[in-house]
């Protein structure tokens, strides 16, 4: 490589390194600590209705299926159901929903469409359970995907690139 092919590709380098924004890095980085945060302990609403509740609970304890590891997260289930039901004390739900954690909605929503049955038996129960975890899953996604931004923005600040 010549002398003058080195002192540009150095050039380059140079250039690029003055053009990291260190604020903007900074405020990224706080900004990313912060939503991750918020979005760990984060609890979104269920769409629930007593009666769903009881299904809910009933599909999780006798027809979830489930494959090694996986066992765990049906315990997790059962267990925050049971409290749940728990805090209720026999009381309606308020609002008609159930609040959860985005890991709790995913797993749900993950054993919900595993399921296989057959017949028609349980169908609407299933149909009104399987909708409202779609919707709070819509909202967990959403804020997943505010956080993957903020990642690949900070990514690019990083290189002293502009996002997009």
């Amino acid at each position: 490589m010549s002398e003058k092919s080195e002192i540009t590709q150095e050039q380059s380098l140079n250039e690029d390194i003055l053009n990291i924004d260190q604020v903007k890095i900074d405020a990224l980085i706080k900004e990313l600590e912060t939503k991750t945060k918020e979005f760990s302990t984060k609890v979104y609403a269920v769409s629930m209705t007593n009666e769903i509740l009881l299904f809910f609970q009933l599909f999780v304890q006798d027809d979830a299926n489930w494959k090694g590891r996986e066992m765990l997260g049906i315990l997790e289930m059962s267990k925050r159901i049971g409290e749940i039901r728990k805090e209720l004390d026999g009381q309606r739900l308020k609002n008609d929903a159930i609040m959860m954690t985005a890991l709790e909605i995913e797993a749900s929503h993950y054993f919900l469409n595993k399921h296989e049955s057959k017949g028609t038996k349980g169908i609407e129960g299933f149909v009104f359970l399987l909708k409202s975890f779609e919707s709070a899953l819509t909202l967990v996604q959403n804020d997943s995907r505010m956080i993957n931004s903020i990642k690949n923005e900070l990514a690019a600040a990083q290189q002293g690139l502009e996002s997009v």
